[in-house]
């Protein structure tokens, strides 16, 4: 329940910022209870799915922790290089933090960005070297047609109406 309720916020917060398809409908905020009805309905009726999954066959469920596993890889990959980059580049340009790993900052986020690379990398292959279908490693493909989605989506609808929270942080600085 916990879980479905924190998906479920951070899915309205996304929509809020038009950062996902459908973000009007998503972003909806019962007026009586404040709480977003629709955000919780999707949430709940995905994570349904998803779970109905396993009862038909273990190999798309497998694909599916495999896809999850992967994103949190590729995400991981993208915000602490990003972070590596801007260490080796231009440090002056981070924000103040409450903590700092210090001298240490650039080794860890080195290690970390290709930890996630390998991992990443593995991900995709199968747990056997069985030429079935149900064998196969299906999350590369999900993981494609997922990438390809959100990209149609970024170029079409999203770059046009995706402001982001960092621009609505305060203090922030565009250029």
């Amino acid at each position: 329940l916990s879980y479905n309720l924190s998906t479920s916020r951070q899915t309205w917060s996304f929509a809020r910022d038009q950062g996902l398809p459908f973000s009007d409908w998503i972003a909806k905020v019962d007026p009586k209870l404040e709480v977003p009805i629709n955000s919780v309905t999707a949430t709940t009726a995905f994570t349904i799915i998803l779970s109905l999954i396993n009862i038909g066959s273990d190999a798309a469920f497998n694909a599916i922790v495999s896809l999850n596993l992967t994103s949190l890889m590729i995400t991981y990959m993208v915000s602490i290089g990003c972070v590596l980059y801007r260490r080796l580049t231009n440090p002056e340009l981070l924000p103040n933090c409450r903590w700092s790993l210090g001298r240490w900052g650039v080794p860890i986020n080195t290690f970390a960005v290709l930890y996630s690379t390998f991992v990443f990398f593995w991900m995709f292959w199968p747990q056997s070297t069985s030429n079935a279908a149900a064998d196969f490693n299906w999350s590369v493909l999900m993981f494609m047609v997922v990438l390809i989605v959100a990209v149609i989506d970024w170029v079409f609808r999203g770059r046009k109406v995706y402001a982001g929270p960092v621009v609505l942080t305060e203090g922030y600085k565009g250029e």
